[in-house]
């Protein structure tokens, strides 16, 4: 069984979901402002998936790293019940980015990325599995240290993830100065994943 002080991690209430996806859309909005404003882009569908695709990787990549900045400042442990609605919105996002990517891009465009098309595949399986077993009551049904182990998967979905953007068209999107932010930030968050796995090892010893 979990311990009853780590379960209201996991629990959420409406205004913290409400405040998460409004804050989701508020990233989607500004990653469109970027495309439209700053860049001089058309706003359509092609743009409109793209936006969805690094908003879902600023989403997913900050659920995943409240959770070792909470280990170093305050500030962020009050901030741990909104990792899951922000890992799911982002979740949400990814396969919106999916079904678009299927309905407008040509299958001549997909094939010539086939492997990052692989590394995206394998990561929303990873992430389907991780989202399915998010609720508090699957904490019950898995027994909580296993529990943590499958959302702890997620980390393995997430780099597959940096692989898939890194080598999309021939590393076209990390040449761009959106993509190497989106590549710094998700770095990051595996280093801070790194970083806290190594002082709680140096702390017990």
């Amino acid at each position: 069984m979990y311990k009853k002080a780590q379960k209201h991690h996991y629990e959420t209430s409406t205004e913290v979901d409400l405040r998460a996806f409004a804050l989701s859309f508020l990233v989607f909005g500004l990653i469109m402002f970027y495309f439209v404003y700053i860049r001089g882009q058309s706003f359509d569908l092609a743009f409109s998936n793209r936006a969805f695709a690094i908003a879902a990787v600023f989403l997913i990549g900050s659920s995943y790293i409240i959770g070792p900045l909470a280990r170093f400042s305050k500030t962020f442990a009050k901030k741990l019940q909104y990792r899951k609605p922000l890992g799911l919105y982002g979740y949400s996002f990814a396969v919106i980015h999916i079904l678009l990517s299927l309905l407008i891009v040509p299958g001549e465009e997909l094939a010539s990325n086939s492997l990052s098309l692989f590394f995206g595949m394998i990561a929303v399986l990873i992430f389907s599995f991780v989202a399915a077993s998010s609720m508090v009551k699957s904490i019950d049904a898995f027994g909580f240290d296993r529990w943590q182990k499958i959302q702890r998967m997620g980390y393995i979905a997430f780099v597959l993830v940096i692989l898939h953007f890194t080598v999309l068209d021939n590393m076209a999107f990390v040449n761009r100065q959106l993509g190497q932010i989106t590549l710094a930030f998700a770095l990051l968050v595996i280093l801070a994943r790194i970083l806290t796995i190594f002082f709680k090892k140096v702390k017990g010893r």
